[in-house]
């Protein structure tokens, strides 16, 4: 996590804040598997670039499964940014679709990972980056998040997100919640 808080006169100078509709979204995938996951318990540098090279065709699995299906990983983030804005009280009366301030947002990981070493099921990875930018153009709160095998979203088994679109839509979707929940707590007051 890495946010900072927003003062109240900041916040409050921006009566209208609505959300770009371009996300930034990581060009490749994320995948951290067991082999990864072995390498990093057991300290072997040769261990975990030997996962690497193990697992290197699954981010390229996952972008394009993800766009087979049309799943977009930045629209489900901005939609559940959205979501929790209209539901924040300090956004609630002001979320609009084009506002004199509005949030960008940055999808710098999305993928899988591995629950832990000993698990056989994965969890959603996203790592969230929001800007708020005024009216004209100045940057008044910058805030980052993330969510992965640590997260309280159920794991499933990895053929699972591939047997189903809806696993891992819905997947992606609740991380993008819990990092919204998360950006918007961390910018106080």
């Amino acid at each position: 996590c890495q946010s900072q808080s927003i003062s109240p006169d900041k916040l409050r100078s921006a009566q209208s804040v609505s959300v770009s509709p371009n996300v930034k979204v990581a060009s490749t995938a994320s995948y951290l598997g067991r082999a990864q996951l072995w390498g990093g318990v057991l300290g072997s540098a040769v261990g975990a670039i030997a996962g690497q090279a193990a697992n290197k065709d699954v981010p390229d699995q996952i972008k394009l499964y993800l766009a087979q299906q049309n799943i977009d990983p930045g629209q489900i983030v901005r939609a559940e940014f959205q979501k929790g804005l209209r539901a924040d009280p300090r956004f609630a009366n002001r979320v609009v679709d084009v506002g004199s301030a509005h949030f960008e947002l940055n999808v710098f990981i999305y993928g899988l990972t591995e629950s832990g070493p000993f698990s056989s099921g994965y969890k959603p990875w996203l790592s969230v980056q929001a800007t708020l930018i005024d009216a004209s153009g100045k940057t008044v709160w910058q805030g980052k998040n993330w969510v992965g095998a640590h997260s309280d979203i159920a794991e499933v088994p990895f053929d699972q997100y591939f047997a189903d679109p809806a696993t891992f839509r819905n997947a992606l979707t609740i991380a993008a919640d819990e990092v919204t929940r998360s950006l918007l707590k961390d910018m106080g007051n």
